[in-house]
């Protein structure tokens, strides 16, 4: 399967769940947690299965990204793009995945829930709290906050650059990101704001769960599982 019918199948899916289980919740609080949340974010636009509620949901696809706009990624990083996720930027730079139109009281903060926005390579979305618009901006960001946190560490302090790519904002700081260097090169994990943005170490990633084994196959798995699949068991699912 190529990063195309991936993609695919995700704009296929018109639907959002959050699933009513989670680890380390009491069933019964979650549900009603969880309810009162969908309440507060949807009014009474949602409804509920046996093991989720659920409701629906639409995707925003920008522009494709040019030769040169992927290149400068490469040049401003001073990385390799992973493939993968240079054929997703020809197919579009930057998206709005399971979006959620807000009808409760949420509405008074934002219009919807976003999931998933994934960062393009240029400036073309919307600004985020951490003044990125882009990929370049974003793992910058991150990894200034790292070097300023623990760059004085032994193990760090002659580190140049980050061995991953940060590519889509998870709320709370917390973001999606691409390993680019050893035996799991490509794969997609959580970068959780309490590592304070640490470059990944497959031996020690403590709450930087692993998603999936490649970007394509993290594309699958929001179609699969309607959204929540993305974002790992130490992350809320909204």
């Amino acid at each position: 399967m190529s990063v195309k019918s991936a993609l695919d199948k995700v704009l296929a899916t018109r639907t959002l769940e959050f699933p009513k289980e989670r680890r380390g919740y009491d069933p019964a609080e979650r549900r009603q947690h969880l309810h009162d949340l969908m309440r507060h974010l949807f009014a009474e636009s949602f409804w509920e299965t046996e093991t989720a509620f659920v409701v629906e949901c639409t995707h925003n696809l920008r522009p494709s990204a040019t030769a040169a706009d992927i290149d400068n990624v490469a040049k401003s990083l001073d990385i390799v793009v992973p493939e993968q996720l240079r054929q997703f930027w020809e197919i579009c730079d930057g998206a709005e995945l399971f979006v959620a139109k807000c009808k409760g009281e949420e509405t008074r903060y934002r219009d919807a829930v976003v999931c998933y926005d994934i960062r393009g390579t240029s400036d073309t979305g919307p600004k985020r709290w951490t003044g990125d618009r882009n990929v370049i901006d974003l793992t910058r960001y991150l990894f200034k906050n790292f070097r300023e946190c623990l760059g004085d560490d032994p193990g760090f302090k002659d580190m140049l650059k980050s061995n991953y790519i940060a590519f889509c904002d998870a709320y709370d700081g917390n973001n999606q990101a691409i390993l680019l260097d050893g035996p799991e090169y490509g794969k997609v994990f959580m970068l959780h704001h309490e590592h304070t943005y640490c470059p990944h170490d497959e031996k020690d990633c403590i709450l930087n769960d692993t998603l999936a084994p490649s970007f394509e196959s993290w594309l699958r798995l929001l179609a699969e599982t309607r959204g929540y699949g993305g974002r790992g068991v130490n992350v809320g699912s909204i």
